[in-house]
């Protein structure tokens, strides 16, 4: 009995001896909508609460400084998206090819431009000039992975984090099976029990 009793307050205070392990972690969040980052910047202000120290790059800094959470803006350097773009308000037919055929197209125009803008701001020259170390990246692949050029710099372990399913371009960087014969895009209403004409429509796509 005594020696379970020791046993016990030997755990209780080994709790209290050992601290608690922190890092230093770098959010690489280029991409300008907003939508986005309404759900991702929660995250890495929680990961501050925590007792992590976190370095965000992103277009929407915070109001109001928080403890051990640094804002690196890109504000000004792109156009914001922060509209649902209104693809619904056409007919049916109509809507499925602009979106199904153009809006990829018309999000590699948006990554080649923010990836651009981001690179030539101060900021990210002024970070790539520094000795920071970081323990993590934490990084959103979604139009691009143009930012993951500064982990040539830092040597970091990097945590993928995204807001929509996987998109086609980044499932092989994540070992994910990229079949068009059989898997479906998310730039089409496809399940993945598709017709012919389906699987014709969705590799043009």
């Amino acid at each position: 009995m005594k020696l379970t009793s020791v046993f016990s307050c030997f755990c209780v205070v080994i709790n209290f001896v050992f601290p608690i392990q922190c890092y230093k972690i770098l959010g690489l969040l280029p991409y300008t909508g907003k939508s986005h980052m309404d759900v991702i910047l929660p995250f890495m202000k929680e990961l501050s609460k925590r007792g992590h120290e976190v370095t965000v790059l992103s277009h929407y800094p915070s109001q109001k400084p928080l403890p051990r959470y640094r804002d690196l803006s890109l504000k000004g350097t792109s156009p914001l998206l922060l509209e649902v773009e209104p693809a619904n308000n056409l007919n049916k037919v109509v809507s499925r090819l602009v979106y199904s055929y153009f809006d990829v197209v018309d999000m590699g125009f948006i990554a080649d431009q923010y990836c651009e803008a981001a690179f030539r701001s101060r900021v990210v020259r002024d970070l790539l000039k520094s000795n920071e170390t970081f323990d993590l990246i934490i990084h959103e692949p979604f139009t691009s992975d143009c930012m993951l050029a500064l982990n040539e710099k830092f040597k970091s372990p990097v945590i993928g984090i995204t807001t929509s399913v996987m998109l086609a371009w980044n499932n092989e960087r994540f070992g994910n099976p990229d079949n068009p014969s059989y898997i479906p895009t998310y730039f089409m209403d496809f399940s993945d029990r598709m017709s012919f004409f389906s699987e014709g429509r969705k590799h043009c796509s």
